[in-house]
């Protein structure tokens, strides 16, 4: 049966999943904490042990340096990371993910899995997925295939609506990367009509735009550059992230942060409030700039924003209201 069987893994900047196909449909698989989403970090514990997922983003405070995170954006870019006093290539940080992923499917159906199905981003290069090839077959896979992003979303929606005739507009927006894609659907044909995106474009950014206004505000208030201290930067990503999360469904959400500076000897705290009319006018110069993406498929698709029938928002960043109130403007 192992020689049958393929799974599917989504390896994204933030978080991957690992999928197999069972009793016709596909069952994303928990690893043994019971978790279907895997934080896309590795790292070296205490211990000297190669950890990866949540133990891995777990230690990342205490120990930035002997962790890696958003691997993905440096595949195929022939750059290397630093992980406690060793070099290493992007690709093996990646496969090191990719084996974690492969151990929870094995654990899961009881037998060895050799073969996979991998999806990048639509925009990534010939590089890029050399790269990702090459980090699967460090992991111990024949990848049967690399599939585009957008067009495995397609192809879910797809399955359901084989009797429609459509033209699908996938925007995708993940951890990293933006892609924007034009498929039609006809008598049960998916064709994909255009392509565009942005490999440096994701929510990552959006918690870079979030942390550097605290920056700015704690150094105003305490004439202190958080940016110099290693520990706080990672804090501060830790809760830029989090409070951007809190903002798609709250208002508001106050930043605490004790003990994150040192003044006179003085432990110094930081409390801002972030409202979601700052956190969308921190990022709204990012997400419009997306339209250009949109507009070249179009374009290429030679369609107007008024063909498009559906559109699928794919990606946690497209859990942000202000990615879907820019759509609607725009449809």
């Amino acid at each position: 049966m192992s020689k049958d069987r393929i799974i599917g893994i989504d390896l994204g900047t933030s978080t991957s999943e690992v999928a197999v196909f069972e009793n016709g449909e596909a069952v994303v698989i928990k690893n043994k904490e019971g978790e279907v989403i895997i934080p896309s970090v590795v790292g070296i514990s205490q211990d000297n042990e190669l950890i990866v997922g949540k133990d891995a983003r777990d230690q990342f405070i205490l120990r930035p340096d002997n962790t890696v995170m958003e691997v993905k954006r440096l595949m195929g870019s022939g750059k290397t990371v630093t992980m406690g006093e060793k070099e290493y290539k992007p690709e093996e940080i990646s496969s090191y993910i990719l084996s974690y992923l492969k151990e929870c499917a094995e654990a899961h159906l009881g037998e060895s899995v050799e073969r996979a199905v991998i999806t990048v981003p639509a925009y990534f290069t010939d590089e890029q997925r050399r790269a990702t090839v090459e980090a699967g077959k460090l992991a111990g896979f024949k990848v049967e295939r690399i599939i585009n992003e957008p067009t495995a979303a397609a192809l879910t929606y797809g399955i359901d609506h084989m009797d429609e005739n459509e033209h699908v507009l996938v925007y995708d927006l993940g951890g990293g990367t933006l892609d924007v894609t034009l498929l039609e659907m006809f008598d049960g044909v998916l064709e994909v009509k255009a392509s565009s995106g942005n490999n440096h474009l994701g929510g990552k950014d959006f918690d870079d735009k979030l942390i550097n206004y605290l920056i700015d505000k704690f150094e105003e208030e305490h004439n202190i550059d958080l940016s110099k201290d290693v520990k706080a930067m990672v804090r501060l990503k830790e809760a830029a992230e989090a409070c951007k999360v809190k903002l798609s469904t709250s208002e508001e959400e106050k930043i605490v942060l004790p003990f994150i500076a040192n003044k006179d000897n003085e432990p110094i705290a930081m409390e801002i409030l972030i409202t979601r009319d700052i956190f969308e006018g921190l990022i709204k110069d990012l997400i419009d700039s997306t339209k250009a993406q949109i507009d070249l498929v179009l374009k290429d698709g030679s369609l107007s924003a008024g063909d498009i029938t559906t559109i699928l928002l794919v990606g946690g960043s497209t859990r942000i209201p202000l990615v879907k109130n820019f759509l609607e403007q725009i449809f």
